[in-house]
């Protein structure tokens, strides 16, 4: 779901993005969303800034339009970047929450297999 420049008629390449509801991540824990900026947010801003940026290329003299326009892309290229990574730490951390949930159920259940055997060896002796 990249923003893909496309050859249009005229110097303008035309910028076609999905819809910002397919940029946004998967959810989120209630304790994570309340550490976490507001994903949909973070990205409306970006994309409303870089739709800025072409309407101020638009206004350019048309000889120097071009350059800026590979500029514009390389722009959509390092966006479509960080919100790959951002989506990619994002998945990393829930696993890690998810693994860290499975450990401290792990090590309550020793602890009290642990008090068990205590008791038992206890009252043998």
């Amino acid at each position: 779901m990249k923003c893909v420049a496309t050859s249009a008629s005229s110097i303008r390449p035309f910028f076609h993005c999905p819809p910002v509801s397919d940029f946004l991540l998967t959810e989120r824990s209630s304790n994570a969303e309340a550490s976490l900026p507001d994903t949909r947010q973070i990205i409306e801003n970006e994309i409303a800034e870089l739709v800025d940026f072409l309407h101020l290329v638009d206004t350019l003299p048309i000889e120097y339009r071009a350059d800026f326009y590979k500029a514009l892309g390389r722009l959509v290229d390092g966006f479509e970047r960080r919100r790959s990574i951002f989506h990619y730490v994002q998945e990393t951390l829930s696993q890690m929450s998810l693994d860290l949930k499975y450990i401290l159920f792990d090590l309550e259940a020793t602890r009290r297999e642990r008090d068990n055997y205590r008791r038992q060896l206890d009252e043998r002796f």
